[in-house]
């Protein structure tokens, strides 16, 4: 009608990308930094575990760790010591531990954080003893108060509020046999859901999360490995780093890093407990 044609015009016409396609050129910026300064992609640093911390090059945002070993090894106490140690360094850290008690956790960090065994602390004055409980507590740090088996949908609620409210960067799930419990599923179903659910949470959330899943019952001493996770192959799949707290039949530990979805290397580091101190420390590296 205004001397224009439509098919010309049409055929000029761009049209408009779907918002969830993209190209190349979207990620040249992202691709050209990560391969001239990767040091920027590094995740959270664990320094007193700083071989160990190289070779998964730190706790990444957005990413989900699945760490097992046997028990009794010392899982507890290593994720204890790995989230004074980010905490240290003010990232926040949300505690969801289902197996033990918040204040027998605190306590725990404690004893890290002050140096001491029980028996010290034990024999310490009240009031010194609540100055250094009063120090811990200046450390971002944060506890669900579920305990035992409790509903994922309350679980996931907590973690969305906390998130938002008080940009919680790390989250430690111990464990995920407490978390299965309430859907009418079988439980591997469950698990796998739970799982799902919090791959799905950190990557929408940016935050990093470790979930402790007990391994399958294998003879003591025995390696562990991939396989020896329990539940279906669902929790390594959806894993970005797998890591096994590895435990040989005379005791002697090494932390390994058997997934790394972010550069690929693997390796494991030698630790031992050191009982004065009340942490592990990587075998040949003194504090």
């Amino acid at each position: 009608r205004q001397g224009v044609d439509l098919k010309e015009l049409l055929a000029k016409a761009d049209f408009v990308r779907h918002r969830d396609v993209a190209t190349v050129p979207d990620y040249m910026s992202q691709v050209v930094s990560a391969l001239l300064d990767p040091d920027a992609f590094k995740g959270a640093e664990v320094k007193s575990l700083p071989r160990f911390s190289k070779l998964l090059k730190g706790f990444r945002k957005g990413e989900l760790t699945v760490f097992t070993g046997p028990t009794g090894a010392g899982k507890t106490t290593l994720l204890t010591q790995i989230s004074l140690d980010l905490a240290g360094d003010n990232h926040k850290v949300l505690w969801g531990s289902f197996e033990m008690r918040n204040e027998v956790l605190i306590r725990k960090m404690l004893q890290i954080y002050t140096g001491s065994t029980l028996a010290q602390l034990q024999d310490t004055r009240r009031e010194n003893l609540e100055k250094s409980i009063a120090d811990l507590a200046s450390r971002p740090l944060y506890f669900l108060t579920y305990h035992g088996a409790t509903d994922m949908k309350r679980i996931l609620d907590a973690l969305d509020y906390t998130v938002k409210v008080e940009n919680v960067e790390h989250i430690i799930i111990d464990n995920l046999q407490f978390m299965t419990g309430g859907s009418g599923l079988n439980v591997w179903d469950r698990q796998d859901q739970c799982i799902s659910e919090l791959r799905a949470f950190a990557t929408h959330h940016d935050v990093h999360i470790t979930l402790v899943i007990h391994p399958r019952k294998e003879p003591d001493g025995q390696r562990l490995g991939l396989s020896s996770v329990f539940g279906t192959a669902k929790a390594t799949q959806e894993a970005d780093n797998v890591v096994i707290l590895q435990m040989d039949s005379v005791g002697q530990k090494q932390l390994d890093l058997m997934k790394n979805r972010f550069d690929g290397k693997l390796g494991n580091v030698g630790i031992s407990f050191n009982e004065s101190l009340g942490i592990f420390l990587e075998n040949g590296i003194e504090t």
